[in-house]
């Protein structure tokens, strides 16, 4: 039982943000973040209080092995994202 975060934008319709990312991803425009593990919360977390993220902050949190759906064969390790602003 985990705790997963959906948000969305009041800057305009569905099929607007739909538009954005088809854009986004014909032109390989990708976010910038900063990935951290989640054992190091209390250190994200106080990096994002003294101002010193420069981009979202993204707490990487290893799933366990049961899962469902494979995710190697999407050549990547099995993470959950939380993303704190």
């Amino acid at each position: 039982m985990g705790q997963d975060s959906v948000s969305g934008s009041p800057n305009g319709a569905p099929v607007t943000s739909q538009l954005m990312l088809e854009f986004c991803a014909r032109h390989n425009i990708v976010p910038q973040t900063e990935h951290l593990p989640i054992a190091k919360v209390n250190d994200a977390i106080q990096h994002l209080l003294d101002g010193k993220a420069r981009y979202r902050i993204v707490l990487d949190i290893p799933q366990p092995q049961n899962r469902i759906m494979d995710e190697t064969i999407l050549n990547r390790e099995p993470l959950h994202r939380i993303s704190l602003r």
